[in-house]
């Protein structure tokens, strides 16, 4: 049976950030996860839960 999240709705996202913090987060990606398929979504999940966190927390920014 296959890991990923069954029953998760998942809906696509597009949006345009500045090169060298793309360059930075793949990365970063490639060394925690290696060059696989799921990468990049899953630390952008990872990403805005953190994100998130923070913000429910009562963090800045």
């Amino acid at each position: 049976m296959s890991r990923r999240n069954l029953g998760v709705k998942k809906i696509p996202i597009q949006c345009r950030i500045p090169v060298d913090l793309d360059r930075r987060f793949r990365l970063k990606i490639a060394e925690k996860y290696g060059v696989r398929r799921g990468a990049l979504e899953k630390a952008l999940t990872e990403a805005i839960m953190l994100w998130l966190k923070v913000q429910e927390e009562g963090g800045r920014q």
